[in-house]
């Protein structure tokens, strides 16, 4: 039996093989199958990191309820699976954001982490919020439920019975009290109104600190009065001596069997990108990176199209049939060349 088999069953066990959501009696080792709702499950609760075997972070569920955990628990999934990766590279070209960091949390000043999609937003974010220090704080993501972020809130303020009351009460005893308390809220580009609606409760106390981080710039309108002020670290792409240090790491890991050059070229500084090719995902190419290529060309054209009609309107004005007919002549040669450029 291997450590994750043996670390299941001894959590199935103290719980007396019972559902830890809806307390149903399941089957034991050696009772026969009746019915797949009384087999009973071990999931990853709360962090859903496979990789934890710890106690605490594993919750016996029944047929029923794990379907329903699986259900929604598919963005949360997916954002931790990234995290994983993101923090396999172990922040790798980043010492000076860290630097950076490292001096505001230590001076206790909020900051709102930006950048484009697998740059490593979250590497950093998590970073900070372990580096933070002794004080109450929580790590939510906008992708979770509201249910489990306010839980997540009332666990690191360290609220008694947490777990069993509901989230508007959970609110209320957030907002009023007066204990230090850190929070750092990822992905806000996914953030929900009625998380807003409880933000605002918070914001303004001196006690709550409120740290960020989103996807290249995106704040929702009705966010914005929030975070109004609190300083934007922009994340960059890495250098290429990093690319190829964590494109050697993303194909030890994986298994890949990729050119490591054509990688990292592709990557273009994108941490995200590099191991999205090792694992044989799509690339995201909806999003420039500073200093990639682009096509400026259309943008010539209309500029030679707008002066050419300008050249012929000052022609016909002033009277001068040269500057009319070179205006006419360099409209029909820009629109031609648009023609051709478009096929």
């Amino acid at each position: 039996m291997d450590e994750q088999s043996k670390a299941h069953e001894a959590s199935k066990e103290a719980a007396g093989y019972k559902c830890g959501k809806c307390g149903l009696q399941c089957r034991k080792p050696g009772e026969p199958f009746d019915h797949n709702v009384r087999s009973l499950h071990v999931v990853h609760y709360p962090d859903r990191s496979p990789d934890n075997y710890n106690p605490e972070n594993l919750l016996p569920l029944c047929g029923k309820c794990v379907m329903a955990y699986q259900t929604t628990g598919d963005k949360a999934d997916l954002a931790r699976r990234q995290t994983r990766d993101s923090l396999a590279a172990n922040v790798i070209g980043r010492d000076h954001l860290l630097t950076l960091l490292y001096a505001r949390l230590q001076r206790k000043m909020t900051f709102r982490l930006d950048g484009l999609s697998g740059i490593g937003k979250t590497t950093l974010f998590l970073w900070a919020y372990n580096n933070y220090g002794s004080e109450r704080r929580a790590y939510v993501s906008c992708c979770f439920r509201n249910t489990e972020i306010i839980r997540e809130i009332a666990k690191g303020l360290e609220i008694e019975g947490y777990e069993k009351k509901s989230t508007a009460k959970l609110e209320k005893e957030i907002i009023q009290s007066d204990k230090p308390f850190a929070l750092f809220i990822d992905n806000i580009e996914e953030i929900k109104p009625q998380l807003i609606t409880f933000l605002k409760g918070l914001h303004g106390k001196t006690e709550v600190r409120i740290y960020y981080a989103g996807k290249n710039g995106i704040v929702k309108e009705n966010l914005k009065p929030l975070v109004w002020g609190v300083k934007c670290v922009r994340v960059p792409p890495i250098t290429e001596e990093n690319s190829l240090k964590i494109a050697q790491k993303a194909i030890h890991e994986t298994g890949a069997v990729v050119d490591i050059n054509e990688v990292i070229k592709n990557s273009r500084g994108n941490p995200g990108r590099i191991w999205a090719a090792c694992r044989g995902e799509p690339l995201n190419d909806d999003e420039h990176v500073k200093g990639e290529e682009m096509n400026i060309m259309p943008l010539i054209v209309v500029s030679c199209i707008a002066l050419f009609i300008a050249l012929r309107y000052t022609g016909k004005a002033a009277g001068s049939t040269d500057l009319y007919l070179l205006g006419g002549f360099g409209m029909a040669a820009a629109i031609f060349s648009r023609i051709f450029m478009n096929k």
